[in-house]
């Protein structure tokens, strides 16, 4: 095989590789991020959103790293993740999914250091009714509900507040 039929065909999966997966930087001081993953969505189809926890302070924080996304009516131990998503008329597209979830344990927690981040990816098509074509607009709010969190290590900031993302909009496609 000719190395000269290599580098095309790398540059051809490199170039559809980068369609389907958008690379965005964080904004800075914006400690919730949120993105919507790819480029065309169809009803029907799964769709992936990626929400980032971004530590832009010079202290580590603990935060509870389970990252569930439930309801936003759900009991707080039951979530620490959840969206927003309107439709085009302004209207509230509900949680649909039912999650049996358990209390938070010590080993959920991690650390971020400053200037660092941790991002989970959900697939949300399931979990709401987003069955119409139209545009939806998403933001993500992150807040710990567990009662009982373990305590912060010395130097380190526990994660107590309610954080907003930035919204993001998603088109869906009939085909």
């Amino acid at each position: 095989m000719r190395p000269t039929l290599l580098l095309p065909s790398l540059l051809i999966a490199c170039s559809i590789a980068c369609e389907s997966t958008k690379v965005v930087e964080l904004p800075p001081n914006a400690p919730l991020f949120l993105e919507v993953i790819g480029r065309k969505h169809v009803v029907g189809q799964p769709v992936l959103v990626k929400i980032t926890l971004q530590n832009t302070s010079q202290t580590p924080i603990m935060f509870n790293s389970r990252m569930i996304l439930n309801s936003k009516n759900a009991a707080a131990y039951a979530r620490e993740l959840s969206l927003v998503i309107l439709n085009s008329k302004g209207v509230d597209v509900p949680f649909t999914s039912k999650l049996n979830v358990l209390l938070s344990e010590p080993s959920d927690y991690k650390t971020i250091s400053p200037k660092a981040s941790y991002a989970v990816t959900h697939e949300i098509a399931q979990d709401f009714s987003l069955s119409t074509p139209g545009t939806y607009s998403i933001k993500a709010y992150y807040k710990d509900g567990c009662d009982t969190p373990p305590k912060a290590p010395a130097g380190t900031k526990l994660l107590t507040e309610e954080l907003e993302s930035n919204i993001v909009k998603l088109t869906l496609h009939s085909q």
